[in-house]
C-alpha cells in the first residue's frame, strides 16, 4: 500500500453500537496518518470520491443485515481494480452467517476482502433491570475487547494480512432457508411494538426513525410496515413509553443521543 491513503466507511447504526465501532476505526487509522471518511447511510449513499479502500459496518438484526445495508450493497458499483475492503458486524454473540453472505456479495462485485470480522458489543437493549447498560463491569470489559480487536484489524489490514471470520457452511445454508420462510414473520414483528399511555407525543421517535416508519395519529404513535426492528425508538423515548411484546427496554439514552447526534 502507498504511503498516503484515504478510506471511507459506510455504515448504519440503529442504537449507537456500530457508530461506536466506526469511531474506533477512524481513531486507529488516524494514528497511522490515514484519513477515514465516515458516511451514515441513513443520509447519504455511495460517494464517487477516489478512495483507496472502503469499509462497511452493519449491525445484525434477527440474524440479518438491515435493509438499509442490503440496498446499499446492491447498488454498490463493481470494483474492476480490486479495491481492498473491510466488512464488520456488531452483535452480541460473536458470529453471523449474515456477515458471510455480505462478504460473498462484496467479493462477487470484485472487491478484495481483506477483513471480515464480528465485533462483539454489550447488549445495548436489556429488559428493565438495575444494571445500567455501558456502565456495568461486563459492558466495560466487552467494549475494551472490542476496541482491541478493531485495533488489530487495522494493523492487519495495513500489511495486507487476511482476517476472515466465517461461520460453517451448514449455518449459512440454515440462514438461507430461514430467510425464505421467515421474511413474512420479520415484517410482522412490528405488530409487537406498542406505545403506552406514558407517551407525550413529543415526536422524538418520529423524527429519528431511520426508515420514516412512525407517524402520529390523533396524538398516538403509529408503527407502520417499513420497520427494520433497530429498536432505536425504544432506546430514545424520553418516557420509556414504547414496548416490545409488552416489555420495556432499558438503555443509556444519553449515550445513544451523543453517538448518533439525535435531536
Amino acid at each position: 500500500m502507498g504511503d498516503i491513503m484515504k478510506g471511507v466507511v459506510y455504515y448504519f447504526s440503529g442504537t449507537g453500537n456500530t457508530k461506536w465501532a466506526v469511531d474506533k476505526f477512524k481513531m486507529y487509522f488516524n494514528k497511522y496518518g490515514i484519513d477515514l471518511d465516515s458516511i451514515n447511510l441513513e443520509k447519504v449513499g455511495f460517494t464517487e470520491n477516489q478512495y483507496d479502500f472502503l469499509i462497511i459496518g452493519t449491525p445484525i438484526y434477527f440474524d440479518d443485515t438491515p435493509r438499509i445495508i442490503n440496498k446499499f450493497v446492491n447498488a454498490l458499483p463493481e470494483s474492476h481494480n480490486k479495491i481492498n475492503c473491510i466488512i464488520f458486524a456488531t452483535n452480541t454473540w460473536g458470529n453471523s452467517a449474515a456477515l458471510d453472505l455480505l462478504g460473498k456479495r462484496m467479493k462477487k462485485k470484485g472487491y478484495n476482502l481483506i477483513s471480515q470480522v464480528n465485533i462483539m458489543m454489550p447488549a445495548n437493549l436489556k429488559f428493565k433491570s438495575k444494571v445500567e447498560v455501558f456502565k456495568d463491569k461486563t459492558s466495560i470489559k466487552t467494549l475494551t475487547s472490542a476496541a482491541n480487536k478493531i485495533k488489530g484489524v487495522v494493523k492487519d489490514f495495513l500489511v495486507d494480512r487476511s482476517n476472515i471470520e466465517s461461520t460453517s457452511r451448514r449455518q449459512v445454508y440454515i440462514k438461507k432457508v430461514k430467510d425464505m420462510v421467515s421474511n413474512y414473520k420479520k415484517k410482522n414483528l412490528v405488530k409487537y411494538l406498542k406505545s403506552t399511555d406514558r407517551c407525550t407525543s413529543c415526536g422524538v421517535c418520529l423524527r429519528n426513525c431511520p426508515c420514516s416508519n412512525i407517524t402520529l395519529n390523533n396524538g398516538q404513535v403509529v408503527f407502520h410496515s417499513n420497520c427494520i426492528m433497530c429498536m432505536r425508538c425504544m432506546c430514545i423515548c424520553p418516557q420509556e413509553s414504547i414496548t416490545f411484546k409488552g416489555y420495556r427496554l432499558a438503555r443509556n439514552k444519553k449515550l445513544v443521543v451523543r453517538n448518533l447526534n439525535i435531536v
